[in-house]
């Protein structure tokens, strides 16, 4: 026993919520109340506002006396367990084996080429430790050169050697260099040893006539970052690597990862599915980043940190809309019958065959490496991993439910899920989704993980940082998972982060025993909880109260004493207090046991509503829901305007269809084909008409059909007439009403500007289509007045002129720049502002450096590089609470060599941003708890 306790055996009655003795000495541990134990030294203070074990006259001297009778019957108790221990011989639980440090070369010695990370970085360097069992650091293997990767139903074995792993998902592609590093260090500080990463063909290959580029963006000293720098980053810290490839990624990315001109001018392609059209290009993806990777010795069977890849993700055998559609409808034959032989491969096979050519693909690419498929369906030679709550996936998926988890493929939760934000959202009534988690849900729902085998958990997200240029899939924000336990500008979240990292160490002290004992999956067992209403022990229903052991016998020769962990969850909304009765021999106690043996010990716990709590040898080492009142000592301090924004200018944009690259046409062209025919990715796009009216009109309205996800700007005679958006994350058709009223006889010409907010994430599954996602006009312009009724503006005798991307976006930024305010124009219109600033100083570590935008809505750039979308927008039915006002500009964007920043803004709206002002922001610490585990609480995270 820790802590020098001695416990003794139960309880026969209890008095309210407080255990009377019955003439022998019991351990208590109450979260609420301060813990009285007999001890061989000093005595905990007792706190006035609770009854401790003792009736309220015993003496101090009687306490002692009887604290050391326990401690001589604990004594003897020891001597008889330790000569047991010795005669007896326990095979079962074979001691776990411990990675030994490895012979690390001097930095003086030469490398050979089959060890690309043969010298460690020096001491300087923040590196995962290599000495905790069975939590192994990337340096535990790197010097040795190429790294086995295997598994089994436990866990994943490196050179043998069994490993847990402690991940969190952050995306390099959402990240600048400087931010990543920092990251990296806020990982290595938690405790984790690993992290996953999503790659964004998105990203990489945004053009059909451009090359794949593994940069993941330019330095102000324009130098590329790639993908590997930042696999390597990870690697010089001890982290090791999943890499989840792709093609299809979800991750709240644009169009999910995928590049938006894939689907485009293959009709019969069907995104995900087993199709000819869509594998072709999918495989040539794949095997350029397999080789990629291989080229640059990343994969572990190279020496490098990658010991896990993801192909593909969340497949599921759920039909799309269009699918079902398909299933009601004739086959159409071309006279060559090409048509019949794309269709036929797409309905003879199922989405399990597309998995399954998934991994005879990467097997085929990269057969040394372990690969992944999660939450769906996987490959017979890939492990099936998790997503969502995946406690009681596991359940679901185990060996007594004929699964392969722990049987041959080890229980890995790819993401234990934190949530997203959606722009006009109110974080506690949410269109999709959920907002995010508060620490004690997430960490409680890790514990139980632990508790049924799991032996891999990665936090999704565990950094989300910012959805850059055109990251952002329909509706998502430009901070991406703001609740994360790190937040989007890089500072920690308190108390999430601090909560987490308190669970990380008691994993790490858990994990060996974790590792050499089978898993407790199908082995918890009820609890005795107190009645209060009976004043007796009952035994509690498993699906409200359970405890999980795993427990280490070592023999004679292991010169080791035994070790035992006990996980115990409360998994109901009321506090309970529960017995426990931890194992000093071979036998546990069951729900049928009708007395407790004497020679076990007896832990009592007062255990608060949907908690779980990590016992070790005793002592509870971790409680879900008790959070250190230092992880929320902490307040948010700013700092308005460190430096001004000076030189404020303007320009116009444009109004109008006037791009050399505009396409003349009897109807609107597709806003995703017009941007990729003409080689721009842009989020926006002009269409223009004209249209003659015979009479004066009254009430009159412009419908414009288009799709969810989207936002337009409409202007009548050169004058603005409204602006609409439909923001939710979905896709679909919506039409937009602008209310014009009196319209005279004669010529108008009418132009709109169309802004995509993203392209839905979502496809193939959950309601997202296989095919082309179309944004812009998609459907018809109707006319409507109480004249004439509705009059179509799209036909043979119409001419309309769709231009790609913005005027200004074409030409750079505007050259007429005018001082702003010095148009005389009442007018609304789209407006190119810009303004200049020196930098700061801070310290970037702890500080953070933003721009409070609370004005119009479009996209800002910081010296060139795309910073993403602003948006005004409020959060719900509020008129001063908006979903983003503080945008993060990262430290290594800004100019350090003594030049001036530029900021320029496009804002579709017009809007004066005079206003905006720069901001510095940080945490400090406190004596009291000040920030409280809430989701969206506003001072975590700004």
């Amino acid at each position: 026993m820790s802590n020098n306790v001695t416990s003794g055996s139960s309880y026969g009655s209890m008095n309210g919520r407080h255990p009377q003795p019955d003439g022998r000495h019991v351990l208590i541990v109450s979260p609420k109340q301060t813990r009285h134990y007999c001890t061989t030294g000093t005595t905990s203070a007792s706190n006035t506002d609770h009854h401790d074990l003792r009736s309220d006259t015993e003496s101090e001297a009687e306490r002692q006396d009887a604290c050391r009778g326990m401690s001589i019957i604990a004594l003897l108790l020891f001597a008889i367990l330790i000569s047991l221990r010795y005669a007896t011989k326990n095979w079962f639980f074979p001691t776990p084996h411990i990675p030994s440090s490895p012979t690390i070369p001097t930095t003086d010695e030469a490398c050979p080429e089959t060890i690309p990370f043969c010298h460690p970085p020096p001491h300087t360097q923040l590196q995962v430790a290599r000495h905790t069992p069975g939590i192994p650091s990337f340096w535990n293997y790197a010097p040795q050169g190429p790294i086995s990767v295997t598994y089994d139903g436990r866990s994943l074995l490196l050179n043998g050697q069994r490993a847990l792993f402690l991940a969190g998902s952050l995306h390099p592609g959402r990240a600048t260099p400087a931010t990543w590093d920092h990251a990296l260090d806020l990982a290595v500080q938690q405790g984790l040893n690993m992290i996953t990463i999503y790659v964004f063909w998105q990203q990489h290959q945004p053009l059909a006539t451009s090359e794949i580029d593994w940069t993941l963006m330019k330095t102000q000293d324009n130098q590329p970052w790639t993908l590997a720098d930042a696999i390597r980053a990870a690697a010089r810290r001890g982290l090791f690597v999943h890499a989840r490839i792709g093609p299809y990624v979800c991750a709240e990315y644009n169009f999910g990862g995928i590049p938006e001109w894939v689907p485009l001018h293959s009709p019969d392609m069907a995104m995900r599915r087993y199709n000819q059209p869509w594998m072709t290009v999918m495989e040539e993806y794949v095997t350029a980043t397999v080789a990629y990777l291989t080229d640059h010795q990343l994969f572990a069977h190279q020496g490098g940190n990658i010991v896990l890849a993801q192909i593909e993700n969340e497949l599921g055998e759920d039909k799309t809309e269009e699918e079902r559609q398909s299933d009601q409808q004739p086959m159409i034959l071309d006279n060559d019958g090409t048509q019949q032989r794309l269709l036929e491969t797409t309905i003879n096979h199922s989405v399990q065959d597309y998995a399954d050519w998934c991994g005879a693909l990467v097997q085929r690419l990269a057969p040394d490496v372990v690969w992944t498929m999660c939450y769906g369906l996987a490959a017979n030679n890939t492990i099936l991993t998790c997503n969502g709550d995946c406690p009681k996936w596991l359940e679901q998926h185990g060996q007594k439910q004929g699964g392969n988890i722990q049987v041959d493929q080890p229980a890995m939760w790819t993401e234990d899920e934190g949530g997203f934000q959606i722009w006009g959202d109110d974080p506690k009534n949410v269109s999709d989704y959920f907002w995010g988690r508060t620490a004690r849900n997430m960490a409680r729902d890790a514990v139980k993980w632990f508790a049924r085998g799991g032996t891999h958990i990665n936090y999704y997200m565990w950094w989300g940082g910012y959805n850059r240029g055109r990251a952002s899939a329909a509706g998502i924000m430009n901070a991406y998972a703001t609740d994360a336990p790190v937040c989007t500008s890089g500072q920690p979240r308190y108390p999430k982060y601090q909560h987490f990292q308190a669970l990380h160490h008691a994993i790490q002290q858990i994990a060996p025993i974790l590792l050499a004992a089978p898993t407790a999956l199908d082995h918890g067992a009820a609890v005795q909880r107190w009645n209060d209403f009976k004043s007796e022990w009952e035994w509690s229903d498993p699906e409200k109260q359970a405890m999980y052991v795993y427990r280490t016998n070592h023999t004679r020769a292991d010169n080791q004493e035994d070790q035992e962990v006990v996980f115990v969850e409360n998994n109901s909304g009321a506090s309970v207090v529960v017995r426990l009765t931890l194992l000093s021999g071979d036998t546990m106690m069951t729900k049928a046991t009708t007395s407790i043996n004497s020679k076990n010990e007896t832990l009592i716990i007062e255990m608060d509503p949907w908690s779980a709590m990590i016992i070790m040898d005793g002592a509870v080492i971790f409680d879900s829901f008790q959070i250190s009142a230092n992880a929320m000592a902490y307040k948010r301090k700013t700092e308005p305007g460190p430096v001004r924004l000076l030189g404020w200018a303007s320009c116009a944009e444009p109004i109008g269809a006037l791009s050399s690259k505009r396409i003349v046409s009897t109807g609107p062209v597709e806003q995703t084909a017009l941007n990729m025919d003409a080689d721009f990715s842009s989020d926006y796009a002009w269409y223009q008409t004209s249209f003659h009216l015979k009479e004066s009109l009254d009430e009159v309205s412009i419908l414009v059909e288009s799709q969810k996800g989207s936002a337009m700007v409409l202007f009548l005679d050169g004058v603005f007439q409204g602006e609409a958006y439909e923001r939710h994350h979905a896709e679909g058709n919506a039409t937009f009403d602008f209310f014009i009223g009196s319209l005279e006889s004669g010529h108008h010409d009418l132009a709109i500007l169309s802004e995509s907010l993203g392209y839905n994430n979502l496809i193939g599954r959950w309601g997202g289509g296989t095919g082309a996602k179309v944004k812009g006009i998609t459907g018809d312009v109707t006319l409507s007045s109480s004249q004439n009724g509705n009059q179509s503006l799209i036909g043979v005798n119409k001419e309309w002129i769709s231009s790609p991307t913005l005027n200004g976006g074409e030409k750079g930024f505007c050259k007429d720049v005018k001082n702003v305010g010095a148009s005389s124009s009442s007018s609304v219109r789209p407006l190119w502002s810009t303004a200049m600033f020196n930098t700061p100083e801070y310290d970037p570590k702890t500080q953070a450096l933003y721009v409070n935008v609370t004005q119009g809505r479009g996209h800002l750039w910081l010296n060139g590089h795309d910073l993403g979308r602003f948006w005004n927008i409020t959060r719900g039915d509020s008129i001063d609470k908006y979903s983003q006002q503080f945008y993060f500009l990262p430290y290594d964007l800004l100019d350090m060599n003594g030049s001036v920043n530029k900021l320029v803004f496009f804002d579709a709206l017009g809007s004066d941003l005079t206003s905006t002002k720069l901001v510095l922001s940080w945490l400090e610490e406190t004596e009291l708890p000040n920030l409280p585990d809430e989701v969206a609480y506003s001072e975590a995270c700004i």
